[in-house]
């Protein structure tokens, strides 16, 4: 669940929803692989682009943003057609809670959502309206122009970047890819959660990041559990329950595809991931991966036993 937050929201007519499963953000985290993957071939749009990212909206994501610029670039007639500016985080401000006082949120033109939490209004509204309307009239970039190492300025401001050069790694990490795991659970955790056979506990979360990361070729500790959740039967969202989800992370240039295909044809006809997790996977989904075949399901996908 988003929480008490997204509830607000909605009453003040934001679109989207505010219970989900893993998987609908696994998908979101999923398309965005895709795209990312065709920018820069024969398939992406030749046309000028402005990218516009915040800060707060964290590290991996403007990785992905970065990249998708330079590779946009490699096949522009003109490098000079795309541009990327960037809205920084106040220096020494507090960013917990959910106020926008520390700087511009990801959702930029939500009304419904900014407006909810502190300090309660747009202010950035009128520079981006500004900027947007001389880049689409006259084409000049949005931002101001400067340094994304010079000293802060003004929290409105979006800094423009050059995505050719080097760039801060504390700003733009190692982009990151998501593999997407259902597990089977015997009894549904609603009725006796702690005991339930199949409920995974931390220490089988880590030993299941350890053999992905061995199945990765990557050393241990750099595949990332994200997140967890368990499903009950008869849930609100529609879906046959009880099962549990997980959510790994991995460095997405640090593994082949060949590496993640390994992994997939593992899980699915040798049980790879199920002693360590104590149960049966279901399902194993890696971001960005093109959906099989029916008659190829077989080799992705673990039917119950």
């Amino acid at each position: 669940s988003w929480g008490d937050q997204c509830i607000k929201q909605r009453e003040r007519g934001r679109g989207g929803i505010c219970s989900f499963r893993l998987r609908n953000l696994f998908a979101a985290h999923s398309f965005a692989e895709y795209a990312r993957q065709l920018t820069g071939t024969s398939r992406s749009a030749q046309a000028p682009v402005q990218f516009v990212t915040v800060e707060r909206d964290s590290s991996t994501r403007n990785s992905l943003i970065l990249q998708a610029a330079r590779n946009q670039i490699r096949v522009s007639d003109n490098e000079n057609d795309i541009s990327l500016c960037f809205h920084r985080i106040v220096p020494n401000c507090e960013l917990e809670g959910t106020g926008n006082e520390c700087g511009v949120p990801h959702s930029m033109l939500s009304r419904p959502e900014s407006e909810v939490v502190p300090p309660f209004e747009l202010y950035w509204e009128e520079d981006i309206q500004g900027n947007s309307t001389h880049y689409f009239q006259k084409g000049i970039p949005m931002g101001v122009n400067t340094d994304i190492f010079s000293p802060f300025t003004v929290r409105d401001d979006c800094v423009q970047i050059d995505p050719t050069t080097e760039q801060d790694p504390s700003l733009f990490l190692p982009v990151f890819r998501g593999i997407w795991i259902r597990t089977e659970l015997e009894t549904d955790p609603s009725l006796e959660l702690d005991s339930t056979p199949g409920n995974l506990n931390d220490s089988d979360r880590d030993s299941a990041a350890q053999l992905i990361s061995a199945a990765l070729n990557l050393p241990p500790g750099y595949v990332i559990l994200v997140r967890s959740n368990v499903v009950s039967a008869g849930n609100d969202l529609g879906d046959d329950g009880p099962f549990q989800e997980l959510y790994f992370e991995f460095p997405a240039e640090l593994v082949s595809e060949q590496d993640l295909k390994n992994l997939e044809e593992l899980v699915a006809n040798d049980g790879y991931l199920d002693n360590a997790l104590g149960t049966t996977v279901l399902e194993l989904e890696v971001a960005g991966r093109h959906p099989v075949d029916s008659e190829d399901k077989s080799a992705h996908k673990k039917k119950k036993r």
